[in-house]
C-alpha cells in the first residue's frame, strides 16, 4: 500500500494530508487537525511522514491496529515486543525500510540509518499518535491505563537509547568561522571576480539572500516570502510576515513561516543591493508579465523567468558557492542563521557586561527571541547561541588557568625567598 503526504488547497490556505492509495487516512489527519493545527506546514509534513512510516511498519506485520482497538469487550493494544520492534525500525532509513518490508534480505553493511534526532522524533510522533488512538478507540475500562502504560514504555525506551542519540556535541556546534564568513561575503559580492554566477540578476539576487541570512538571520521560507510591500524604505525597515491570503503564491509547494512576525532594520549594504535588484533585474522585458503577477521580491531568472524563487533554488546557490570555494562546502542557508545569532551576541557583549547577571540573561533572551522570531520561553537562543557560549566558556577557563598560574608563581616566589633567608 502506498502512503504519501500531499498538499491540498482548502479555504484559501494549504493543508498537508496523509493519503493511502490517494485516499485520505482519517485518524492521522484528524490528529494533525486536532492537535497540530497551528504548527507550520513543514512540521505537519514531517509528523505525517513519521506516521506513514509507522503504518508501513504495521502493514509489514499484518497488524490491523484500528480493528484491534475496536475489539470489545476489551481492546487489544500493541504489545511491548511490537513497540520494541518499531523502535528498532525507527533508526533505519526509508530506503532500507522499503527493502526490508519488501522481503529483501540485507547484509549488515547494507543497512542505512537516520540521524539520532530524527529517530527520536519518529518515536515521539508515533507515541503521541498511539496515545491519540488509544484514548478514542480503546474500550472505556482499559484505555486510560493503556495510554499511560504506552507513554511510560515509549519514554523509557527513548530515554534508555538517548545516550547514543546525544543531540549536541561541541564539535557539532553550528555557525561559520571568521574565514568562512569573510570568504562567503567576498565570493557572493556582485562585483567579485570569484562570483560563480554569470548574470547580474543572479549575482544581486543571491547576494541579497546571503545578506538576509548573515545580517538578519532569516530562514529560507522567510526570505522567499518577502514581498515588495514589506520593504518600508521611508523608515528603513523590513516586515517579516506570513501571507494573509496564500492564493497569491503560485508556487506548488510554497514556503511557510515557522517563526513570529517582526520588523527588522535593513542594513545599508542590504538596502543598496535590494534597490539595485528591484530597479534593474527583478523585472526584465522577458519576465515583466510573470514578475508583475505576484508581489514577491526574489524571483527566478532564465528558467521559470519571473516566477517566485523556490526553496530548491536557494539550496542550489549555496551548493554552487561551495563548489567554487572549498572552505564553503557543506554550508547551507540555515548555517547563516546560526552565525547571525553568534555575531549579534558578540555585538551585544559590551552592553551586556554593564548589567547584573540576572538582567543580562533577561536582556539576551528578549533581544534574541524578537530578532529571530522565537517564542518568549523558547530554548532556541541557547541552542543557536552555542558557538558564542562555547567561546565565552573557553575564554573563562583560560583566564582561570592564568589566574591559577599566577598564584602558583607567587607561592613559588615566597618559598624561594624563604629558602634564601
Amino acid at each position: 500500500m502506498s502512503y504519501q503526504v500531499v498538499e491540498i488547497r482548502l479555504n484559501g490556505g494549504r493543508e498537508k494530508v496523509l493519503v493511502q492509495d490517494r485516499v485520505p487516512l482519517y485518524y492521522p489527519n484528524l490528529l494533525v487537525t486536532h492537535k497540530f493545527r497551528n504548527r507550520s506546514p513543514n512540521t505537519q509534513d514531517k509528523l505525517l511522514r513519521h506516521i506513514a512510516l509507522f503504518h508501513e511498519f504495521l502493514d509489514s506485520l499484518s497488524i490491523d491496529l484500528i480493528s484491534r482497538l475496536e475489539q470489545r469487550p476489551k481492546s487489544a493494544y500493541l504489545t511491548d515486543s511490537e513497540i520494541s520492534r518499531f523502535m528498532v525500525d525507527a533508526h533505519l532509513s526509508k530506503i532500507t525500510l522499503d527493502k526490508k518490508h519488501a522481503g529483501v534480505s540485507l547484509l549488515e553493511k547494507a543497512y542505512e540509518f537516520v540521524g539520532s534526532a530524527h529517530a527520536e522524533q519518529r518515536c515521539e510522533t508515533v507515541r503521541d499518535y498511539l496515545d491519540f488512538l488509544y484514548e478514542r478507540l480503546g474500550d472505556e475500562v482499559t484505555r486510560e491505563d493503556a495510554a499511560r502504560d504506552l507513554k511510560k514504555r515509549f519514554n523509557r525506551k527513548i530515554k534508555s537509547a538517548r545516550p547514543a542519540w546525544k543531540r549536541t556535541r561541541n564539535d557539532e556546534i553550528k555557525g561559520l568561522t571568521k574565514e568562512q564568513r569573510e570568504s562567503l561575503l567576498e565570493v557572493a559580492h556582485p562585483e567579485s571576480n570569484a562570483n560563480p554566477f554569470t548574470t547580474g540578476a543572479h549575482k544581486y539576487r543571491n547576494y541579497i539572500i546571503v545578506l538576509l541570512g548573515l545580517e538578519l538571520g532569516l530562514r529560507r521560507s522567510e526570505m522567499l516570502l518577502i514581498k515588495l510591500s514589506d520593504i518600508m524604505w521611508h523608515i528603513n525597515q523590513i516586515a517579516i510576515v506570513g501571507l494573509e491570503d496564500e492564493s497569491i503564491d503560485p508556487r506548488k509547494t510554497g514556503p511557510r513561516p515557522k517563526t513570529n512576525e517582526r520588523m527588522l532594520p535593513i542594513p545599508d549594504e542590504l538596502a543598496r543591493a535590494i534597490q539595485k535588484y528591484v530597479d534593474t533585474y527583478r523585472r526584465t522585458e522577458a519576465s515583466a508579465s510573470d514578475a508583475n503577477n505576484h508581489p514577491f521580491l526574489l524571483v527566478a531568472h532564465h528558467r521559470n523567468e519571473g516566477q517566485p524563487m523556490s526553496i530548491k533554488a536557494v539550496d542550489g546557490l549555496f551548493n554552487r558557492l561551495g563548489e567554487t570555494v572549498p572552505k564553503l562546502a557543506g554550508i547551507h542557508s540555515h548555517r547563516l542563521r546560526h552565525d547571525a545569532v553568534f555575531t549579534l551576541l558578540r555585538s551585544m557583549k559590551e552592553d551586556l557586561g554593564a548589567l547584573t547577571p540576572e538582567d543580562r540573561t533577561t536582556q539576551t533572551q528578549k533581544v534574541l527571541t524578537y530578532a529571530f522570531g522565537w517564542r518568549s520561553n523558547s530554548e532556541m537562543p541557547g541552542l543557536y547561541g552555542a558557538k558564542y557560549w562555547k567561546e565565552e566558556a573557553d575564554k573563562a577557563v583560560k583566564k582561570r588557568s592564568e589566574n591559577f598560574q599566577r598564584i602558583r608563581e607567587e607561592v613559588e616566589d615566597v618559598f624561594n625567598k624563604r629558602d634564601k633567608q
